[in-house]
């Protein structure tokens, strides 16, 4: 691995409309040691091809393109063999990364050794880039409880060093679950080293109709996420440490979650 660099890895799918702003962004950053995999998932539109003109023109681009539709976690699993800093990013292909984010974010992840990822709100920006928002994120460190019953990690512009992602066996794969794996990751992740919201830094999460997150609504896909969300609650509890009040708040938390979807199954039935 090469010191000080960051990997940026872009996995893409069907993402023409907004890859440009994506891309520009890391092209920017005042951060300068950097590389980007661009990695195309058998998109049915120009995606690829854009991505390979940026290849062309930037010494620090390398595009890679799956075989076959593999899913995001599989997809950003088959980049990380194909990186070489110190210091990895996962970026969608529709989000943005302020001019300064990797400066910023570096400056943390490196203040602390046993540091495994930084992470930081998100400005929310629609499909013309205008503002209506920030995303809801927390600082775990004031109740480290809550990663075992919700997700409170905003995963857009979170910052991990590799050999701790590396360490776990990168993003874990779930069977039936190609596109889940974000919550699970930062539970093993915390199982050996520390987390740190950043609250200087700010990415930008855009919304549109084509987000890949609004699948996870589909009402054939809930019970998959059901699921996978049963996996991390358990994996949370197993792996992490909390005290008899903190397991009985989990433990409730998880009771409440499973009557909710036992009564949204029912409706749907």
């Amino acid at each position: 691995m090469v010191k000080g660099r960051v990997s940026i890895i872009v996995p893409m799918y069907n993402a023409s409309k907004f890859l440009k702003y994506t891309v520009d962004s890391c092209l920017n950053q005042t951060y300068e040691n950097t590389e980007i995999v661009l990695i195309d998932d058998c998109s049915n539109d120009n995606t690829y091809s854009i991505a390979i003109e940026y290849e062309k023109n930037n010494y620090n681009i390398r595009t890679l393109k799956n075989k076959e539709n593999k899913g995001l976690i599989k997809t950003i699993n088959t980049a990380l063999d194909f990186i070489s800093g110190e210091y990895v990013l996962i970026l969608g292909n529709d989000d943005i990364l302020g001019i300064d984010h990797l400066e910023v974010m570096v400056q943390a992840l490196s203040s602390d050794a046993e540091l495994s990822f930084v992470y930081c709100k998100s400005v929310l920006i629609d499909e013309n880039g205008e503002e209506f928002g920030e995303s809801e994120t927390m600082d775990i460190n004031r109740n480290m409880c809550r990663i075992a019953y919700t997700n409170p990690i905003n995963s857009c512009g979170l910052l991990m060093k590799t050999e701790s992602l590396f360490t776990v066996g990168k993003y874990p794969v779930i069977d039936g679950c190609p596109n889940y794996g974000e919550w699970l990751l930062w539970i093993e992740m915390l199982e050996s080293g520390k987390a740190l919201f950043v609250d200087q830094a700010k990415s930008y999460y855009r919304i549109h109709a084509n987000n890949l997150t609004k699948t996870f609504m589909d009402k054939n896909k809930i019970q998959k996420n059901y699921s996978y969300n049963l996996i991390c609650m358990d994996r949370a509890v197993k792996c992490l440490s909390f005290n008899i009040t903190q397991k009985l708040q989990i433990e409730i938390q998880k009771l409440m979650y499973m009557i909710k979807m036992f009564y949204h199954f029912r409706i749907k039935r």
